[in-house]
């Protein structure tokens, strides 16, 4: 497990800076028509994904669920370039595992099957996958938990 790969899932701080463009796409002066000279609409689009993602955790960190989930499917709905998949895979996670610590089950569920419907990698659907097996498994649902665990397995052999 690489490095980057691992602080990602441990902390939304590490998932915001994966989401944000670096520091030369930020720096790029912005003309009267208020876009950046050579700024690429998925520059935009992953600055918004990572706006997206830290105002669902204070949504969720202030109990506002609805809100939470709302700005949540924004992120989907901006259709990440599928070089950039993976990180909406890794967002969504997160997002899920907090609602999770609000023993928001339900709402974590959805998001995920959101996210499942929006992907189009199979190793990011697995992932997804997999999130939802865990938390069906910590809510008690061992069947369900079963089931995730195999179509994760499934897709992740298949991996494209």
């Amino acid at each position: 497990m690489t490095k980057r790969f691992a602080s990602a899932w441990c902390s939304a701080v590490a998932a915001a800076a994966l989401l944000t463009p670096g520091p030369a796409t930020m720096a790029r002066a912005q003309d009267s028509s208020g876009e950046r000279p050579g700024e690429a609409k998925g520059d935009r689009d992953t600055l918004l994904a990572a706006s997206y993602h830290d105002l669902v955790l204070l949504y969720v960190k202030n109990a506002d669920f609805d809100s939470a989930a709302n700005e949540a499917r924004k992120i989907l709905q901006l259709r990440l370039p599928e070089d950039q998949e993976h990180l909406v895979a890794q967002s969504f996670g997160i997002i899920a595992n907090r609602l999770v610590e609000s023993r928001r089950f339900d709402l974590a569920q959805g998001l995920l099957d959101d996210a499942l419907k929006a992907l189009q990698i199979d190793t990011n659907r697995a992932k997804i996958l997999l999130t939802k097996a865990r938390i069906y498994r910590q809510s008690g649902d061992d069947r369900r938990a079963i089931e995730s665990f195999k179509r994760a397995i499934e897709l992740g052999q298949r991996g494209r």
